[in-house]
């Protein structure tokens, strides 16, 4: 078979041929792709409301930032949309601990502006009344919108947020962010992903009652925690594959005793928790902060809720740690968000003023000073929002960006009150005179603008109860901001004691009726100085004692040099500052004592003489919950002795262990020096904070220096700052054996 031996011969030498040839790619189509890199699953970030509970959010944020966990959308109801859009516009967690820190909680949440922000007339108000409860009278009486207009907490907010407040969709943020309010008209949930940053934030964060509501779009916007306190719902809605959920919300208190305001505070928690279980379904990993032992008021424990929002997010670590990525690919996340953060000045192109009357616009812009088309001084433009709402004219004023063909605007909006012009501020009075005897008022204060003249104020005073008085007083400015004239009336009836020998002796009731005029000068916002005359018709009568007693009758004449220096950061319970008083006076004419011929012939009368007085405190901050205070007075009659003029101590911090008007003379001086500290800060609707007090004091009232009896004594009390006002409860004891209950309603530094 030669020719199959020839053929295999002819396929060994092609095989061998083929094998020592270059190897050809074949024509049977392309290779198949490398399989693409796993892509890592977005996270959404869903930060629960709490007040003060909400900053646990931070120790949460940092956990996640060590551990190389990104954030890809983050939805926020009340505090937690606060400290969300803090991560949303490109804050890093560093940062954002170290904002929370630095902020002044308690003054952000302070209702008005600081005390420091008042012009003066207004510091007189906020004094005379500290509770500053203020009606309309526009359309009969109405209440304000909410406890706190939330002036301190929108300039935050404003501040925060300026340079993405031009932006309308929230997904141009650096990261992704929705907030949650709550539609009291229509009843329902409203997700906030657009519009003007800032007001979305105030409406999330608007605590009925508390906070007034912010309308957008028509809607009437409440604190979203009625409807979505922790929104994981709303994260999964924002394109994530994970949703990590902090939850610093409380069950309802299990109290034994059952209290109206009890009740009230269980039943919001539990609609608040109930939709909480309905939002947290949406969750895959839920941290929960410890929440005990601290309050949702607690706000100076910044601290310490970081730490605990740190270890409960530690105490998930398991859970969490399966989204950590490699530190490489966190970087190139950070990196990225980062890239996406507005850091350049902002430069208005114009400023327009919304929601005021076109005479109050043109102010505002002069008061604001923002020049066009020059970088915004963010901390000076709040500094002037502030000085402007010390005016008492407005509600709230916030300001943002607007976009247009030019740049972008910067617009100041101006909320007129809701409740008003014309408006009443109240104020209530209750005081122990002595160990058995009550006196109890309330006080109103109508103030109305421009009335008779731009930069004019009328100012009408109403007391009753145990006393009576209507006073009022026409503000006119001369041409000068600073300078003025006031003419002003009133009448006054009331009831004094008189003792002798440290001993009741009676009780008379007091009638002044008078009209005067002054001339003054107002120093910035600090200082007053006035120069007046007085005409005041006096009657003083026997109620309770020995008919034998001497009364007062007849006319005073008196031109009085009067000023006034206010320093102090508040009139409650300052931590800082002086408060002054000075005045000297020179009576023409002084009413004469009526009565027993006998008595009233053993009494000076002089008709003209001269005195001269002055009151001052000073409190210094030691710490932050600790503070002294040193208080001073005295007062001479220059030899004189005036029967109705006379000076006197007695009643709380004017000699406390001694009944009013206890010890009088011609002359007095006064010394005491006290000790206060700070309790933590009491729930909104209740007030402020409480502070425990004591103090000791020394002073005398004498008509000769060689006569004068020093006396002493200590004090301690409770000290609360109500929403009705100024409440104390003491006690005080002097070696000389005299001692005090003391129980008042009312301004205590004064």
């Amino acid at each position: 078979m030669p020719y199959c031996s020839s053929l295999r011969h002819l396929g060994l030498s092609l095989l061998l041929v083929a094998s020592l040839a270059p190897p050809t790619r074949l024509a049977a189509g392309p290779s198949p792709a490398p399989p693409p890199e796993p892509r890592r699953p977005r996270i959404g970030l869903a930060l629960g409301g709490g007040s003060a509970r909400g900053l646990a959010h931070v120790g949460v944020l940092e956990w996640l930032h060590e551990h190389r966990i990104p954030i890809d959308a983050v939805a926020g109801t009340s505090m937690g949309a606060l400290i969300g859009s803090t991560y949303a516009i490109g804050m890093t967690a560093p940062d954002i601990r170290t904002m929370t820190q630095e902020i002044d909680w308690d003054g952000v949440m302070a209702a008005g502006p600081p005390f420091d922000d008042n012009t003066f007339r207004r510091k007189e108000d906020r004094r005379a009344f500290p509770a500053g409860l203020q009606l309309g009278i526009r359309h009969g009486l109405w209440l304000p919108r909410s406890l706190n207009a939330g002036q301190r907490v929108a300039l935050l907010l404003d501040r925060l947020t300026a340079r993405y407040s031009a932006l309308r969709d929230f997904d141009d943020l650096p990261t992704p962010f929705r907030c949650v309010a709550y539609d009291v008209n229509q009843a329902e949930r409203v997700v906030l992903g657009s519009g003007i940053l800032p007001e979305a934030l105030r409406a999330t964060m608007a605590l009925p009652g508390i906070f007034p509501p912010v309308t957008i779009d028509e809607r009437l916007l409440i604190d979203g925690g009625m409807a979505d306190n922790v929104p994981a719902d709303v994260a999964r809605s924002m394109e994530v594959d994970v949703v990590i959920a902090v939850d610093v919300g409380v069950k309802p208190a299990d109290e034994g005793d059952i209290t109206a305001f009890s009740m009230v505070n269980r039943a919001i928690d539990a609609v608040v928790m109930a939709g909480t279980r309905v939002g947290l379904a949406s969750a895959d990993v839920v941290i929960k902060p410890d929440v005990s032992q601290l309050t949702s008021f607690d706000w100076n424990s910044a601290d310490e809720w970081r730490l605990r929002g740190y270890r409960a997010a530690e105490a998930q670590a398991a859970a969490l740690m399966k989204y950590s990525v490699s530190q490489a690919e966190y970087d190139a996340y950070e990196a990225a968000r980062l890239s996406r953060r507005r850091t350049a000045p902002i430069v208005p192109t114009a400023v327009v003023v919304e929601g005021a009357s076109p005479r109050d616009q043109a102010g505002i812009v002069r008061q604001l000073a923002v020049v066009p088309n020059q970088p915004l001084d963010l901390d000076r433009l709040g500094q002037q929002i502030l000085l402007l709402s010390g005016t008492d004219r407005f509600e709230l004023i916030t300001y943002h960006l607007a976009a247009d063909q030019t740049g972008e605007r910067l617009v100041v909006r101006v909320r007129p009150k809701a409740n008003g012009p014309a408006f009443l501020t109240l104020g209530i009075e209750l005081n122990n005179t002595d160990s058995s005897t009550f006196s109890a008022t309330i006080a109103g204060r109508t103030t109305v603008y421009d009335a008779v003249g731009k930069g004019s104020e009328i100012r009408l005073d109403l007391v009753g109860g145990t006393r009576q008085a209507i006073s009022g007083e026409v503000y006119f400015p001369l041409g000068s901001r600073w300078l003025f004239v006031a003419p002003r009336a009133f009448v006054d009836h009331g009831t004094i004691s008189r003792f002798e020998a440290g001993q009741l002796v009676g009780e008379y009731g007091l009638t002044r009726a008078g009209i005067g005029l002054d001339l003054g000068v107002t120093v910035g916002r600090v200082a007053e100085l006035r120069a007046g005359i007085d005409v005041i018709h006096v009657a003083e009568s026997l109620r309770v004692g020995d008919p034998t007693l001497p009364g007062t009758a007849g006319v005073e004449r008196v031109a009085t040099l009067r000023a006034i220096v206010d320093t102090q950061d508040t009139p409650v319970v300052p931590s800082r500052g002086v408060y002054a008083r000075a005045r000297a006076r020179r009576f023409f004419a002084a009413p004469t004592p009526t009565g027993d011929a006998a008595m009233v012939a053993d009494l000076e009368s002089p008709q003209r003489f001269s005195q001269a007085d002055f009151d001052v405190s000073v409190f210094h901050s030691l710490s932050r919950r600790n503070r002294l205070f040193v208080r001073g007075a005295g007062g001479t009659s220059f030899g004189a002795r005036p029967w109705f003029e006379a000076f006197s101590l007695g009643g709380p911090l004017r000699m406390s262990a001694f009944d009013n008007y206890e010890l009088t003379g011609a002359n007095f001086a006064f010394v005491g020096i006290g000790y206060l500290r700070q309790l933590p800060r009491l729930p909104a609707w209740v007030g402020g904070h409480a502070y425990l007090a004591t103090w000791v004091e020394a002073g005398s009232a004498f008509d000769a220096r060689a006569d004068a009896a020093w006396h002493g004594d200590v004090s301690a009390g409770l000290i609360i700052d109500s929403i009705i006002g100024q409440v104390f409860v003491g006690g005080s004891v002097g070696p000389s054996g005299h001692h005090r209950l003391c129980i008042s309603l009312g301004p205590l530094f004064k």
